[in-house]
């Protein structure tokens, strides 16, 4: 049992420092990782680690759960994962390139449970023994830019934002004033955001995204300056 512990508790110690922030990206609210990048840290610091997808179960509704195993030094860890469209809705009948997509994503989250960018699910910026990187030059607020853009005379056509964006943009700055707030407001709007077209879709999902990171952001100068 003491053999089994110390297996699990160093490769926590080791790939839970690693910083993969600059690897990683979000789309429709999940944050994503390159399997490939992820894979090739993993090799470097475990090359015996193996890798292994169950047979996909599907269920009555026609949707599909894939899961994966990871086993390194004779131990293991599991993760599981529905097969979802780009709102992170189950997809009904899914097809041979949508399960694959999914088993690489399932197969970076199940590198998580061991450790590398766990942080991220947990909704973090840093492994937690990194330095905070150095503040950043203050830049002119995004309002400030698009007004600049709009009003630029140089004959350039500014490049052009859907209505809902805009009016979600404004929104999220007047009445999200917390985490809690932007999570709310999210659920309470969810159902018309999910009946928008796909590009419109994703761009809201990335004025909370980005309302996210000023709101830490803000926390964070506010608690440093108290």
């Amino acid at each position: 049992m003491a053999t089994e512990v110390n297996v699990y508790k160093e490769v926590w110690s080791v790939l839970s420092k690693v910083d993969v922030s600059e690897h990683a990206e979000e789309k429709a609210g999940l944050t994503y990782l390159s399997w490939a990048w992820a894979w090739g840290v993993l090799m470097e610091h475990y090359p015996d680690a193996e890798y292994e997808f169950l047979e996909e179960k599907f269920f009555s509704d026609g949707s599909c759960k894939v899961e994966c195993i990871i086993c390194i030094r004779g131990k293991t860890r599991s993760m599981w994962l529905p097969v979802m469209d780009y709102r992170n809705n189950a997809i009904e009948n899914p097809s041979s390139r949508e399960i694959s997509d999914s088993q690489m994503r399932c197969l970076v989250k199940c590198m998580a449970m061991w450790g590398l960018g766990h942080y991220i699910y947990a909704g973090e910026d840093l492994p937690s023994d990194t330095p905070p990187p150095p503040p950043a030059k203050k830049k002119a607020s995004k309002k400030a830019d698009s007004k600049k853009a709009s009003t630029s005379g140089n004959g350039a056509s500014a490049k052009k934002v859907h209505p809902v964006v805009a009016a979600t943009r404004e929104l999220l700055v007047a009445g999200a004033k917390s985490i809690d707030e932007l999570t709310d407001l999210w659920t309470s709007n969810k159902k018309d955001y999910s009946a928008l077209d796909k590009t419109i879709y994703e761009e809201v999902v990335k004025a909370f995204s980005e309302r996210k990171l000023e709101l830490k952001k803000e926390t964070s100068d506010g608690n440093q300056n108290a």
